[in-house]
């Protein structure tokens, strides 16, 4: 079970309301994003609250109404008393009755400590106890999630550890700790928002969490997207620095991270290191993403991009010599076993490679290499994977012919059953 509450009112101009949530979230330097009736107000990384606005009932009586939700469990007691907060000011503000339904009871008596140790503490060692029984029933499993998004890539397979949105944890260490000191210490690393204000631990650990899950731990010169998310981890580890200086620190990553862009690190040799179980950043090493219900190996630094055009994806390194590039153009079958095709063969100068994996069959070749007057040589391998009521046409294209490369790559492909069909 989650921690978060909903709310609802009684709308009489909902383009005010909508000025209001607008002009509120902006003023205290929350996200705000409208499409429509639909607002979203982010908080903090991981900490949202969402108002839709539609037709209702105010009894029996046909009305506009507003309504809200927030799930605050992973960003923690400190985001879940600042989210009932702005509902509070918005109903002041707007004249707006909201009714909240708020399952901690914080809304109803404003006790932060009581709402912490009995809600959020206590859904922590919920997952705590997840991990023990777990480790008791399958000592030698390999690693598992919490709390994350399935949608997205699965982190390499390190047996006897638990990722979650705020870092890897070796399963013993971590149930040894709790067992040890508590739950409180533990909080204090997993919990975005464990406080009241946003403090030290709190920009410390938005960093942590974004180095962990997002950042590629690459120059910001390879790309726009690397240059912002480099400069906001360093940005939130500066902010913490500032407000707590005894605060446990990840000095090694801080200082790599002002290299890559070029930034001045804060001297920080008199600051605590912090010690993971594990080096921080999923996507230093490989990572299992996926396109429907098939799932493949890539080198988590690797960009993505999405091709409208084209309905393709597209997974590649960025770099300006010894490049890497994998496009995919995934089908849906109404086969759960459709034939592989052998027409993208045709002209290829190798000779096809084919293979299984589990329902999946794969075929792939090297297709040749060109010579661009400015992008220089360009070497392709083209394949198709077919299984599991899906058909994926592949292109993996490098600066150098790499049959190893290809293979791991074709090779990697798996199916996953409870994967979405969709991206």
């Amino acid at each position: 079970m989650s921690v978060g509450f909903t709310c609802q009112a009684v709308v009489k101009d909902k383009r005010f309301v909508k000025q209001m949530i607008r002009m509120l979230g902006e003023e205290k330097r929350y996200e705000v994003r409208q499409e429509e009736d639909c607002m979203r107000v982010g908080f903090c990384r991981l900490g949202d609250v969402f108002f839709q606005f539609s037709s209702g009932l105010d009894g029996e009586i046909p009305a506009q109404m507003v309504y809200g939700e927030c799930t605050s469990s992973l960003a923690g007691a400190g985001f879940h008393a600042a989210a009932v907060h702005f509902v509070e000011e918005l109903a002041r503000e707007t004249d707006l009755e909201f009714i909240l339904d708020d399952e901690t009871g914080y809304g109803d008596d404003h006790d932060f400590e009581r709402m912490r140790e009995e809600h959020f503490y206590g859904w922590l060692k919920n997952l705590v106890a997840v991990c023990r029984e777990r480790e008791e029933k399958w000592p030698d499993a390999v690693s598992f999630g919490l709390c994350w998004d399935l949608d997205q890539y699965t982190p390499e397979e390190i047996p006897g550890t638990v990722f979650t949105p705020f870092g890897r944890f070796s399963v013993q260490k971590m149930l040894g700790w709790v067992e040890n000191e508590g739950i409180e210490p533990f909080a204090k690393e997993f919990f975005i928002w464990n406080e009241p204000g946003r403090d030290a631990g709190y920009y410390r650990n938005t960093a942590l969490s974004l180095m962990w899950e997002e950042c590629c731990f690459m120059p910001g010169s390879r790309s726009e997207w690397d240059k912002r998310m480099n400069d906001r981890i360093i940005d939130d580890l500066e902010k913490a620095l500032l407000l707590d200086r005894g605060l446990p620190f990840p000095t090694e990553e801080y200082i790599l991270l002002c290299r890559l862009n070029g930034r001045e690190p804060e001297a920080v040799a008199d600051v605590p290191v912090y010690e993971p179980d594990y080096p921080i950043g999923y996507k230093r090493g490989n990572v299992r993403d996926k396109i429907g219900t098939m799932t493949f190996v890539v080198p988590g630094s690797y960009l993505y991009e999405y091709d409208e055009d084209s309905n393709s994806h597209l997974w590649y390194d960025g770099l300006e010599e010894d490049w890497h590039a994998i496009r995919i153009t995934a089908l849906k079958s109404r086969e759960e076993s459709p034939e592989i095709t052998e027409r993208i063969f045709d002209g290829a100068e190798g000779e096809p490679i084919s293979g299984e994996n589990g329902c999946l069959a794969y075929r792939f070749a090297f297709a040749g290499t060109t010579e661009h007057e400015t992008d220089g040589p360009c070497s392709q391998y083209v394949g198709e994977v077919a299984g599991g009521y899906q058909i994926a046409l592949i292109t993996a294209s490098c600066e150098h012919r790499e049959d190893e490369w290809a293979e791991a790559f074709f090779r990697s492909m798996s199916h996953s059953p409870e994967a979405n069909l969709e991206k």
